[in-house]
């Protein structure tokens, strides 16, 4: 309603941040490998909470701009490729610009966790320490319904975005104070070093590297496919449009 948005401006913000979290998890899994759990894990933190901070400076933007792009897509009934135009405000175009970079950078949490766990936990307890990573997720889900709406009503929107986002700077300094590789930590005795290397291999293996698209051609790849694109209509629906529904409808 600030913004001057339609329901049609929303639709494409969603997406836009859906096919940019599914990109990030891809690369940021892999640049997780490349630049090692202590530094990758902050650096997507850091570039998310930027992101998420940005959220609340689209209200800058005159309601008065607009933004178009003219794109092609396929048409069954042309039969071909027609060119459509994607009209919006301009306050859209810079919240899905801010809601895409947040899609991107998102994506190395789960992969940094995992890798965590793979670096700090013994074979045997990494279902149990992954178990309690993601127990903390849902933790946030119950607190951010709690907090966000007082903040909204005492602070506006914005300040929502600016404070939320805040607190990742926040990890990121803890983080950094207190990770350490168990190789490298200084409060680590021998014995539990050898504890959490239960199970790995006593020389690290080299990584094979497989194209991307030769996943393909595992059918366990195209279960988890075919499962997330069935499953991913409905837990978007539910998480995106429900709740605006919901304020609308009551």
């Amino acid at each position: 309603r600030d913004l001057g948005w339609s329901d049609a401006d929303y639709g494409w913000i969603t997406a836009a941040f859906s096919f940019a979290y599914a990109f990030g998890y891809l690369a940021g899994g892999r640049q997780m490998d490349r630049w090692g759990v202590k530094r990758g894990l902050p650096i997507f933190v850091l570039l998310w909470s930027c992101a998420a901070t940005a959220h609340g400076l689209c209200s800058s933007i005159g309601l008065e701009s607009r933004f178009a792009l003219t794109y092609p897509w396929f048409s069954w009934a042309e039969k071909g490729v027609v060119w459509l135009t994607l009209s919006m405000p301009m306050t859209a175009a810079g919240f899905m610009l801010a809601r895409i970079a947040l899609g991107l950078t998102e994506g190395g949490n789960f992969p940094g966790a995992i890798k965590a766990v793979a670096e700090w936990y013994p074979a045997k307890e990494r279902a149990l320490a992954t178990g309690l990573f993601n127990s903390g997720t849902n933790v946030g889900a119950i607190v951010c319904p709690i907090v966000v709406p007082w903040l909204y009503t005492h602070l506006g929107w914005q300040w929502t975005f600016y404070l939320t986002g805040a607190t990742g700077f926040v990890w990121v300094a803890v983080w950094w104070l207190i990770y350490e590789a168990p190789e490298n930590h200084p409060r680590l005795s021998a014995s539990e070093l050898a504890y959490i290397k239960q199970g790995q291999p006593a020389v690290e293996e080299k990584a094979v590297k497989l194209p991307w698209l030769g996943l393909f051609r595992y059918r366990a790849v195209w279960a988890y496919v075919i499962a997330s694109i069935l499953a991913g209509p409905a837990w978007g629906f539910y998480q995106f449009f429900v709740p605006d529904f919901l304020g609308k409808r009551f």
